[in-house]
Parts: C-alpha cells; sequence; structure tokens
C-alpha cells in the first residue's frame, strides 16, 4: 500500500481470522482487538480499539467497526491516527491483534511523489508545445524542493506593479525607489535615509543623531534615553518656542526645584520655605517653625500691646489668700470622690465641705432599706455559694424542668434521664449485632449500638 508522507485521517481494512481454522471471524469485540503502529527503526505504538459509530462515519482515530458479517465476513474497517504516517520514515507497519485472532499485517510505503493530479493541472500537450521541453534536470527533487515551492506562495502578497515604480515594491539598484509620495500606513522596522515629509502616529524609538525637526511635534511618550552634551544649545529654541500651555505645572515644580536659591524675590507668593531667608519679609501667612536670631527691634506697637497689664502678677492680685486655695485641691478631705455639679464643690456624707441637704437624703435611704430588710427578714443575713442552710427542692421541682427527647446520644443530665426511660420502657429491637432505641412514635430511631458475642464475652458498644 502506498500513501503520501504526512497524509491524514488514514483509514485501512483487515480480514481477521481464527488462528486454528482460518476461518474468518465475525462479531468480534472491538474493545478486545489492538492497532499496532511501527514505523521504520522506531519502537511499536499500540493503543486499545474502540467502537466506530458506523461504518461510514467520519474518521476517528484508533477505532474499528465490522463492515457486514454477512456480505463481506471477517472484514473490519480501522482508524489509524495521523502521528503513524508523519514524515520522516519510508515505511510504517500496520498491525491488528486479539486474543481470539491470527495477527492481521499490513506494510504502507511512505511515497513522497504521491500528490494529487487534476484536470485543474494537467492539460494536452500537443505539438504546438515542442518549445516548452524542460531540461532533464529541471523538475528533479534536487532542483524542485520544498522550500523553492513555498517561494511560490508568498507572491500572492505582491502588488501587480512594476517593482521600483508608484505603487510597487521597494527595490535595490539602478531602478530602485528614490522617493515616497504617498502616506505609509504599515510599520517600517528598518533604517530609512533621507528627509521625512511628516510622521502621524507613535516612533517607537530613535537611534542616532536627528538633523533637525521642522514644524510642530504633537508629544513625545515615554522616556528619552539621553542627551549628549552640547545636543540643545542656547539657540535651539526660537522665541516663543515653548507656550506655557506646552509645560505641566508638576514639570515647572521640577524646572524650579533643580534651580539656584534666589537672592531677591519683589513679588508673588512662596508656599514653603525650608531653608534660611536672610534680608526683610513683607509678611509671613502661616506658622513660622521657628525663629533664630535678634527679634526686638522688629516688634511693633501692636505687638507690645500684648503685654500683660502692670498689675496682672502684682501682690495685689496675686495673694497669698488666692495662692492658698490650691492646696484644698489636694486636701485630705476630698480623697478621690469626684465633685458634683454646681458651682459648690460638694462632696457627699461630708459635713465641712459637702452638702449637708444632699447627705440628709442619703440617710434617709439607709433608714427606709433598714426597714425593709426587718420586715422580709433578711436583715443580717449573707447569701454566699457556703450557706444555703435551710433551703430544699420543692417536691413538684423536678416536673418543672424542660426535658425533650434526643435526637442522638444525650449531652445534658434532662436528656440522659430520659434516655434512660426510653432503654426500658420504650420499644427498643436488638438483632444479634444491632440494638436501636426509637422515639414515643416508635418510628424514628434514637440511638444505635452495635453487639458481639464471641461466646465468652458480650459486648456493647457506644451509642450514636
Amino acid at each position: 500500500m502506498f500513501i503520501a508522507p504526512g497524509a491524514t485521517d488514514v483509514t485501512t481494512y483487515f480480514v481477521l481470522v481464527d488462528p486454528a481454522s482460518g476461518v474468518p471471524e465475525t462479531g468480534l469485540t472491538i474493545t478486545d482487538l489492538d492497532a499496532t503502529y511501527t514505523r521504520d527503526k522506531a519502537a511499536a505504538s499500540k493503543a486499545d480499539l474502540t467502537a466506530c459509530a458506523a461504518v461510514d462515519a467520519a474518521h476517528s482515530d484508533n477505532t474499528a467497526i465490522q463492515v457486514d458479517a454477512t456480505n463481506a465476513p471477517g472484514l473490519y474497517r480501522v482508524d489509524w491516527p495521523d502521528a503513524a504516517f508523519a514524515t520522516g520514515v519510508a515505511r510504517v507497519q500496520l498491525c491488528v491483534n486479539g486474543a481470539a485472532i491470527s495477527p492481521a499485517h499490513l506494510e504502507v510505503e511512505l511515497v513522497p511523489w504521491l500528490t494529487p493530479i487534476t484536470g485543474a493541472t494537467v492539460r494536452a500537450v500537443n505539438s504546438a508545445d515542442a518549445g516548452l521541453a524542460v531540461a532533464s534536470t529541471a523538475l528533479t527533487n534536487v532542483t524542485w524542493t520544498d522550500a523553492r515551492a513555498g517561494y511560490i506562495d508568498k507572491a500572492q502578497y505582491l502588488p501587480a506593479v512594476t517593482a521600483g515604480g508608484a505603487g510597487g515594491v521597494f527595490i535595490a539598484g539602478a531602478n530602485a525607489a528614490t522617493s515616497v509620495t504617498t502616506a505609509l500606513t504599515a510599520n517600517i522596522t528598518g533604517n530609512l535615509s533621507g528627509s521625512v515629509g511628516s510622521v502621524t502616529g507613535a516612533v517607537g524609538s530613535v537611534t542616532g543623531a536627528v538633523g533637525s525637526v521642522t514644524g510642530a511635534v504633537g508629544s513625545v511618550t515615554g522616556a528619552v534615553g539621553s542627551v549628549a552634551a552640547g545636543g540643545i544649545a542656547a539657540a535651539s529654541f526660537a522665541a516663543d518656542a515653548i507656550s506655557a500651555a506646552a509645560v505641566s505645572a508638576a514639570a515647572v515644580t521640577k524646572i524650579q526645584t533643580g534651580l539656584a536659591t534666589p537672592t531677591n524675590i519683589s513679588a508673588g507668593t512662596i508656599t514653603t520655605v525650608s531653608g534660611n531667608v536672610t534680608g526683610s519679609v513683607g509678611s509671613v501667612v502661616g506658622a513660622v517653625g521657628s525663629v533664630t536670631g535678634l527679634t526686638a527691634s522688629n516688634l511693633d506697637a501692636t505687638v507690645s500691646s500684648r503685654a500683660p497689664s502692670s498689675t496682672a502678677l502684682s501682690t495685689a492680685t496675686w495673694t497669698a489668700a488666692r495662692a492658698g486655695y490650691l492646696d484644698n485641691i489636694n486636701n485630705a478631705a476630698l480623697g478621690t470622690t469626684t465633685a458634683q455639679t454646681g458651682d459648690a464643690y460638694a462632696v457627699v456624707t461630708n459635713a465641712t465641705y459637702g452638702n449637708s441637704a444632699l447627705e440628709t437624703l442619703v440617710d434617709g435611704l439607709e433608714t427606709d432599706v433598714a426597714a425593709i430588710l426587718a420586715d422580709t427578714g433578711t436583715d443580717g443575713v449573707v447569701v454566699a455559694s457556703t450557706s444555703k442552710t435551710g433551703y430544699s427542692l420543692a417536691a413538684t421541682g423536678l416536673d418543672s424542668i424542660t426535658a425533650t427527647t434526643p435526637t442522638g446520644v444525650a449531652t445534658t443530665f434532662p436528656q440522659k434521664l430520659v434516655q434512660v426511660w426510653h432503654r426500658f420502657f420504650g420499644k427498643v429491637t436488638m438483632t444479634s449485632t444491632q440494638l436501636k432505641t426509637y422515639d414515643d412514635a416508635g418510628t424514628g430511631t434514637l440511638t444505635t449500638q452495635a453487639l458481639a458475642d464471641d461466646g465468652v464475652t458480650q459486648t456493647q458498644g457506644k451509642a450514636s
């Protein structure tokens, strides 16, 4: 069998026979069969076959199907993977094998010159074509290589115009194009020598010196690597070449940062000064961190008016009695008691420094509380965890505790009592391996326990 190298979706047919009698086998189970291909000087590649959908189904790698058990007994279709017929070798061996059949083999030769021939590529040759005979080596595989054949495909991208002419491709030599008069919309990845009328769109990078740029440059996006010394001369920018709107505020700030410290500023506003200011300052708005140096001569009448009056700290105003009031703040009589609201600094239950009316009210409350305790018989009683003498649980006290039937192993004391009741007085089933308790209705399982008996010891497992 001959097939072109690199062929795809290859299907072959095999007659599978009984190994003992040689009679064609029908009704074989496809999944019991293996398909193996072996390329020249390579290891065998085996695949387990699966059933193909139908005898006329589309190709599907590593599938097979019986063609017709009645009219073509023993004939099976097998679909092979493309890797079996890839270029690189001259032959491939195909084999179908199984437990109940004799191995069926087929050798396939991969022939490079097997290509389709159609009426579109071949026509009759008559006597008028006698002069078209080609040299004996013109169409050999040495001259007509795959690479050269591929060059023809690239011709579809060439314009149908004379090379070097308007609308044609660029060429080198005497007929080379020397100028481009129409717009270039494609990318240029090589070098461009000569002048360019204008460039619209982004320029990836410029390597080498640029003689001059005539006309406006819209914008420069991205960093400029470096500008050589002397690259921007004093006359590089004409008057008004850079307008105020062309430089952002941030750029101006950076330029100002790099300038030398000014020696004189006669107008405008300075928002922040981190260095020294030498000379007179018209006015300062905002906080001044510190002033170092003599300032007495710079104080005017407005500042001097802020001085305290002549009697503000005199002995007539700052008396010994007023100074003594400060000691009351730390008076032992105040202690740590919080002061009351009001002009008076009143302290509860202190007749000397406090409010006697409030003290009277508190005393009355104490008397009333003592009377209530006496009426209830609880005066003097200390209720502590170790003092419960005389207390006992009522006869119906336990009945007041809510006890619901647990749906599983009990976790509280009331639930555990309920679960014990169900174990001995409710519905219970027990087999040789399991014990179950049920709810009040006798339908829902509450707990399950495993049972075991080895003839010596009976074991009841933990409930779940």
